[in-house]
């Protein structure tokens, strides 16, 4: 086949940028657009696996991420008023061990190091108002103020998100799965831990008040900690931010008040378990959450979405270089739904609903918890699980003379 002319990546976020560095740097032209005018800033993925970071390791940026973030050395489920249930120390030895880092942060830094290759180019507040294709070529029609124009090139890649219209150009309202009967509230807070002795990551097992805690940074003056907690449908944001003090003072430790915190950010957010039948129809694919959705503990939505990242620009490779054919393509469509109802859709579903549970209840019977109680004596069952693998190895796939 011929060498790609231009790939269109629809979507600034980080499952699009991440994709269009990785097929610039390999010399192919792609153009971003991306209809608002900046990179979304709200409170939403943090955790990479390390299927994630093996991937941001080949975009080049995986180092300049650590050096600016803390390894995660402990990981605790704890009922609430934090008596521990489970705890795992150690961050394991593998150089594609799991990292914590806000995906708005990593975004912005992906926007600037595509903006520096000679190959891309990002369009801000261009809306994506039709996708069509044909046998030989896939287009956009984009709107930008009171100017619409076509974007044409040989691919049309959906990185747009829960609500893609690429996905809807396809397959309208029809995204296979379903709704949780409870919503996510995400928030980032500044609140002095130090002294309680809480892990980098922790778990709170509880019907009413399960949360998940995490480490942001530790600075001295200015800890961050990420707090996703759980409320019933159908509250509204100005409900939910009413109700948050009480929250807060029963899942964080020392029952702070409202004056022994700073809210950074606050998001309420509906959670999904979806997935299309189809990531790839003719010209036109599927990234991220775009194709797929998860609930976020576990950070598999966030991992898995840069994994198909890392599935298709390898495929992309090989087509552009002459070493595969467009049939490739129905690989990573087959491999990466796989994955996703095989292994994504199952562990985060039950990541969910163990910290909904009595705690007692669970506390010697959870089958992952007596593998997490195992892992802290013995080292290989910590790096399996911290090592999960959800990557494809899509160059298998490639000619046999190339």
């Amino acid at each position: 086949m011929a060498p790609i002319q231009k790939v269109i990546v629809v979507g600034a976020g980080p499952t699009g940028l991440l994709l269009a560095l990785l097929l610039a740097k390999k010399g192919i032209t792609v153009e971003v657009v991306e209809a608002e005018a900046e990179v979304d800033q709200r409170p939403r993925g943090l955790a990479y696996g390390p299927s994630a970071t093996r991937i941001l390791r080949r975009a080049g940026v995986l180092e300049e991420i650590r050096n600016i973030t803390s390894d995660i050395t402990s990981t605790s489920w704890r009922k609430l008023g934090g008596e521990i249930l489970v705890h795992i120390e150690g961050d394991g030895q593998s150089p594609d061990k799991p990292l914590l880092y806000p995906v708005h942060l990593l975004s912005n830094l992906l926007l600037e190091r595509v903006l520096q290759q000679e190959t891309a180019t990002v369009h801000m507040s261009h809306a994506v108002i039709d996708v069509g294709q044909s046998d030989d070529a896939a287009w956009v029609r984009v709107k930008s103020g009171d100017e619409v124009k076509r974007i044409e090139g040989d691919f049309v890649i959906g990185c747009d998100g829960a609500k893609s219209i690429v996905r809807k150009s396809l397959f309208g309202d029809d995204f296979p799965g379903f709704t949780w009967d409870k919503q996510l509230v995400v928030t980032n807070v500044h609140y002095k831990m130090a002294n309680f002795n809480w892990s980098d990551v922790q778990w709170v097992v509880d019907p009413q008040y399960w949360a998940m805690v995490c480490c942001i940074s530790r600075a001295e003056d200015t800890e961050l900690w990420r707090v996703v907690y759980g409320e019933p449908i159908g509250l509204s944001p100005e409900q939910l931010r009413a109700r948050l003090p009480e929250k807060f003072e029963k899942i964080l430790p020392g029952h702070p008040k409202p004056d022994d915190y700073e809210i950074v950010r606050f998001s309420p957010f509906t959670v999904h378990q979806r997935c299309v039948e189809k990531m790839r129809v003719g010209r036109v694919l599927l990234v991220g959450d775009a194709a797929h959705l998860c609930n976020p503990m576990g950070g598999l939505g966030l991992t898995g979405g840069i994994s198909d990242v890392g599935s298709l620009a390898d495929c992309l490779y090989g087509i552009h270089e002459g070493k595969a054919n467009m049939d490739i393509l129905d690989k990573y469509d087959e491999a990466r739904r796989q994955v996703f109802r095989d292994i994504v859709d199952p562990i985060s579903s039950a990541n969910l609903r163990r910290i909904w549970n009595e705690p007692e209840s669970i506390r010697w019977t959870d089958p992952f918890f007596n593998k997490a109680r195992r892992a802290a004596t013995e080292p290989e069952i910590l790096e399996e699980m911290k090592l999960m693998n959800i990557n494809c190895d899509m160059t298998q796939h490639y000619n046999e003379k190339a």
